[in-house]
């Protein structure tokens, strides 16, 4: 399935430390909520460490949706600088191939084409 890719937002990453957490904490435990990696600390301590996003906006089939593209590139090609997102904007493609996969509750999510990640990453020479 094609799909139209419209822009490329990229959203920093976040790392803080919070207290007050129920049960004292287990230390060395973790979990993922709401977008951040949770590590307790201990005696009511733990670490919020939020990834940093590259999100690529698409059209498919009239409906606007987000794809995030920022695991492949940072195993292909590693930390996402700010030059390195800046060739990747330029270098959008116009279309790309997507793959649909459907969740337990009937929703649909989609991921681009391997293919089409590796050719995106070759014209931005990254």
């Amino acid at each position: 399935m094609e799909a139209k890719c419209i822009s490329l937002r990229y959203e920093a990453g976040n790392y803080s430390i919070g207290q007050g957490i129920s049960g004292g904490g287990i230390p060395g435990k973790s979990y993922f909520e709401k977008g951040k990696v949770h590590l307790q600390q201990g005696c009511g301590w733990e670490k919020q460490i939020a990834p940093s996003r590259l999100i690529l906006m698409v059209e498919i089939n009239g409906c606007n949706g987000e794809i995030w593209v920022d695991r492949f590139f940072k195993d292909a090609v590693g930390k996402l600088t700010a030059k390195r997102v800046e060739k990747l904007e330029k270098n959008m493609p116009e279309k790309i191939h997507v793959n649909e996969y459907k969740k337990a509750d009937d929703s649909f999510y989609y991921t681009v084409d391997e293919n089409d990640l590796y050719k995106w990453k070759e014209n931005a020479s990254l």
